[in-house]
């Protein structure tokens, strides 16, 4: 559903609904980034010794990209 921005230029059309519900879409993402990560990061602590490094890893990696992407969002 869109509305016209009043104050925001001639007349343009703005996303009056869709833009709370992008903003619930991306908290979600990232929550559910954040759980994967620390599904992979205990993937790794059940390992075999020599192999749980990879998976503890991208668990870090994963948990710091979300974390910036959730910073930078806000």
């Amino acid at each position: 559903m869109w509305s016209r921005g009043v104050g925001r230029g001639m007349g343009r059309a703005m996303p009056s609904e869709e833009v709370p519900a992008a903003m619930d879409a991306f908290e979600q993402v990232t929550r559910d980034m954040r759980d994967f990560a620390i599904e992979v990061k205990r993937l790794g602590y059940s390992m075999p010794a020599g192999y749980e490094n990879q998976f503890l890893e991208l668990s870090d990696r994963m948990i710091k990209r979300t974390d910036e992407l959730a910073r930078s969002h806000h």
